[in-house]
């Protein structure tokens, strides 16, 4: 057997069992999520502060967020990056406490600075383009007891425009949620989504506060300003010893980005972020203090773009010859038979190829199966949406240490 096509053979056979295992287990655990006894916390809001980064947002919609997490908790800190009207004025309205840095130093610094001011048990982290539920942060609450560090709320895009990349953006949302389903019936989430963070402050202010945090720079020489802080944060609430965790009934909603163009360039940040947290979190410990079903499903994840380059590579490898001698009768699978494969490797690599492709299925259906609106309009965007991240993906895999 020619070793091109063996090797062929043996990268599809990979993938395929990569993708069943990967869908097929995060449908089967998020349709049948342990239920977990709530945590004892006598937590109310009043022991809730809440920062704010802000720069350059809609003011009507920062409104409608502040005054929609002012009821629910006991105070407010918004810290604008260099802008000071209107936002000035609807702290003033909404009783929010107000913080004007006059130069842009990023969101962590934002951060950094309210998290010096904060003295209660809890912080939420919001951003302020987020409007919750009138029950949220009670919903969150419910979920700490004595070993939870952080919890995340249930994010739901604002699709009233009815565009594509609202769409689309929702998609990947109820994808993620699937996928933290399934985690979180083993323990710990893999991020807690900064639009909505919620954290013990004993266990976060220490590092918010530091330069290591507000200071942030990709290879220790470029400052980035472009967030991450989720991720860094998920990440060393575990390390620190302590479970992160999901409130599914906790809704907020925030506002997607408005064109495909900003939509890609924030699914390319998103995964740059997620490839340096990957190698950061086998380096730092984070994958030693979590269970074995997070660190799978964390090299699952990040394996699917690489074998996908790699079996498209062996593929154009293989065939390129064949289709200039033989035309495109090559791609017949029963040429490669003919040509030396072997039956038993090619049927092999068919039957996992369905599989494959009937798990992935199962893993939509799944998707489908959440409170989506206009579920038909939400699958079709939403594949488009998944391919422009799969794209961005891939490209951020080798571009992951630029800004």
């Amino acid at each position: 057997m020619r070793l091109d096509f063996f090797i062929l053979i043996l990268v599809g056979i990979v993938s395929s069992t990569v993708s069943i295992i990967y869908y097929t287990l995060n449908a089967y655990f998020s349709v049948r999520e342990k239920e977990r006894s709530k945590g004892n916390s006598v937590l109310t809001g009043k022991d809730v502060t809440v920062i704010i980064p802000v720069y350059n947002e809609d003011p009507e919609i920062f409104e409608r967020s502040l005054s929609a997490i002012r009821r629910q908790t006991g105070r407010v800190i918004v810290v604008s990056d260099g802008n000071e009207h209107p936002y000035r004025d609807i702290c003033e309205r909404n009783q929010a406490e107000f913080i004007l840095k006059r130069e842009r130093t990023g969101k962590r610094d934002s951060l950094g600075i309210g998290m010096e001011r904060v003295d209660s048990r809890i912080v939420i982290l919001m951003d302020a383009d987020t409007v919750p539920n009138r029950d949220a942060v009670e919903k969150v609450l419910r979920e700490f007891d004595e070993n939870t560090g952080g919890v995340g709320a249930n994010i739901f895009m604002d699709t009233s425009e009815g565009n594509l990349v609202a769409y689309a953006s929702e998609f990947l949302e109820r994808s993620k949620e699937t996928v933290q389903r399934a985690m979180s019936r083993f323990g710990n989430i893999m991020l807690i989504d900064g639009s909505f963070a919620t954290y013990r402050t004993e266990v976060i202010k220490e590092y918010v506060t530091s330069q290591e945090f507000r200071n942030f720079r990709i290879r220790g020489e470029i400052p980035y300003y472009g967030g991450g802080d989720d991720t860094s944060l998920t990440s060393y609430t575990i390390r620190k010893g302590y479970r992160v965790a999901k409130a599914f009934d906790a809704h907020v909603m925030t506002v997607p980005k408005k064109t495909i163009k900003s939509f890609a360039k924030q699914n390319l940040r998103w995964s740059r972020t997620a490839w340096r947290t990957f190698f950061a979190n086998i380096r730092n410990g984070t994958f030693k203090r979590s269970n074995k079903f997070y660190v799978m499903e964390q090299f699952l994840t990040f394996s699917i773009p690489v074998l996908f380059l790699i079996l498209l590579a062996m593929r154009a490898i293989t065939f390129s010859d064949f289709i200039y001698r033989r035309g495109l009768s090559a791609i017949n699978p029963l040429f490669l038979i003919e040509r030396g494969v072997g039956d038993i490797y090619m049927r092999t690599y068919t039957m996992l190829s369905l599989l494959s492709t009937t798990s992935s299925f199962l893993f939509l259906a799944t998707v489908a199966g959440r409170s989506i609106k206009e579920r038909l309009k939400t699958i079709a965007y939403g594949s488009i949406g998944a391919a422009i991240l799969f794209i961005t993906s891939i490209y951020a895999m080798f571009t992951f240490t630029r800004s």
